[in-house]
C-alpha cells in the first residue's frame, strides 16, 4: 500500500513540474522556433534572450528596487501585526473578540481577489 502512495506522489510531482519544464523549453527557443512549434524541444538552443536581459537592461537595479520594496513591506506588516497581536492577546477592551474574529476572517480571503476584480 505504501508503494501506491509513493506512485501517486510521484505522478503529482511530475504534473507539478510540467509548467517549469515548459518555461525552460520556451526560454531556450528562438522566436521563430517558438512560433513554428510551441511544445517541441528547442533546436538550436538560443541563449540571446538571457544575454539581452543580463547586459542590455538594468535588471539588477530592478531586482534591488523590488527587494527594497518587498523587504520594507514585510517589515512594516510584521511590526503592525505584532503590535496588534499583542493588544488582542494581552489587553482587555470592548469588542476585542469581534476584532479578533474580523482579523481572522480577513486572513481567509486573499488580497489578490479584490485587486483582480478592480
Amino acid at each position: 500500500m505504501r508503494w501506491l502512495t509513493h506512485l501517486m506522489l510521484t505522478v503529482a510531482s511530475d504534473i507539478a513540474l510540467i509548467p517549469t519544464l515548459f518555461l525552460i523549453n520556451t526560454a531556450l527557443k528562438g522566436k521563430d522556433a517558438y512560433q513554428a512549434d510551441k511544445t517541441g524541444l528547442p533546436n538550436p538552443i538560443v541563449l540571446d534572450h538571457f544575454r539581452q536581459i543580463l547586459f542590455d537592461t538594468p535588471i539588477f537595479r530592478c531586482m534591488a528596487n523590488s527587494l527594497i520594496i518587498a523587504g520594507g513591506s514585510v517589515g512594516l506588516s510584521l511590526i503592525v501585526a505584532c503590535l496588534a497581536a499583542y493588544a488582542i492577546a494581552r489587553m482587555e477592551f470592548t469588542r476585542r473578540d469581534t476584532l479578533f474574529a474580523l482579523s481572522t476572517a480577513l486572513m481567509a480571503v486573499p488580497p489578490v481577489v479584490p485587486i483582480f476584480v478592480m
